[in-house]
């Protein structure tokens, strides 16, 4: 039905999008990074794609993220404020929360994190139907 066209013409959007706008864009973009980079997204698709794991694919992503739930359990309600889990004195690290949603969480609290689970929520469904 109805659903499933839009389904298949969402499909060839996607491919459309991936095939003349993103891999363009990122063939012209990885020209102009530095080593440390490329290394980096050559870190990133051996952890994706080849399941490699080792520190340097994970950048101590563990000490991070412990770090921001420890954070985030002080002060689950509203949080410590907006920019606080970007790069600031809250870390030990110095590196931030380094994910969108604990960055949500730890910033403005648990309401705001549902917010934007509603918000996502409401654009995927409003987009398919």
């Amino acid at each position: 039905g109805g659903l499933n066209t839009r389904f298949v013409a969402f499909l060839g959007s996607l491919a459309f999008v991936l095939v003349f706008v993103i891999i363009p864009s990122f063939i012209s973009f990885s020209a102009t990074l530095e080593h440390s980079q490329r290394k980096r997204i050559n870190d990133l698709y051996n952890l994706v794609v080849e399941r490699q794991v080792n520190e340097s694919t994970t950048s101590n992503r563990t000490t991070i993220i412990t770090e921001a739930i420890d954070l985030i359990q002080k002060k689950p309600i509203l949080g410590y404020g907006l920019h606080s889990f970007g790069t600031s004195h809250l870390f030990q690290s110095n590196f931030g929360a380094h994910n969108t949603f604990l960055k949500i969480i730890g910033e403005a609290g648990i309401i705001a994190l549902i917010i934007y689970f509603l918000y996502f929520f409401t654009m995927i469904t409003q987009g398919l139907c």
